[in-house]
């Protein structure tokens, strides 16, 4: 059984959550508490209500991104690349022997592999790479031809 999550830690991630924009998923990454006890004490102490009344906005359901469908906007993948770099820290330690999980190894493992895949994915390497992120985001090779022209006298 994994240790108690000390009193602060909840404050910090509670804070976090109703005066950021950061998903319930992307709050227990951060502060290393399992996805399902932040959801559990974020609807027991009703995190979302509190975050929209600090926006002025009606309270969102938070849902997990299926990662196979693409996220065209630049923010949306900036943000998964967080997340994605986030759990890879993680369970590189938890690998490393430097911290504690009640997972096994070969779930750790084959969860790390696939964090990597997806952040792959998303961080094009290759001009291939980034010629399969175009084509899956629908991007016409004229429009994309145009983009990086833009982008590339904007360097200069």
């Amino acid at each position: 059984m994994s240790s108690p999550i000390d009193p602060k830690t909840w404050s910090d991630a509670k804070d976090a959550y109703v005066t950021g924009t950061e998903s319930l998923a992307a709050i227990a990454l951060k502060f290393g508490i399992s996805k399902r006890a932040v959801e559990k004490r974020a609807s027991d102490e009703g995190w979302a209500a509190l975050r929209q009344a600090g926006s002025g906005q009606p309270p969102k359901t938070i849902r997990t991104p299926t990662p196979s469908l693409p996220r065209p906007r630049q923010q949306a993948q900036t943000d998964e690349v967080e997340i994605i770099d986030t759990a890879i820290a993680s369970l590189s330690g938890i690998l490393a022997g430097g911290m504690e999980d009640t997972r096994g190894i070969g779930g750790i493992a084959t969860g790390l592999c696939r964090l990597i895949e997806l952040r792959n994915k998303l961080v094009p390497k290759t001009a291939a790479d980034l010629a399969d992120m175009a084509i899956s985001l629908d991007i016409s090779p004229t429009d994309f031809i145009n983009a990086l022209r833009d982008k590339w006298q904007k360097k200069a």
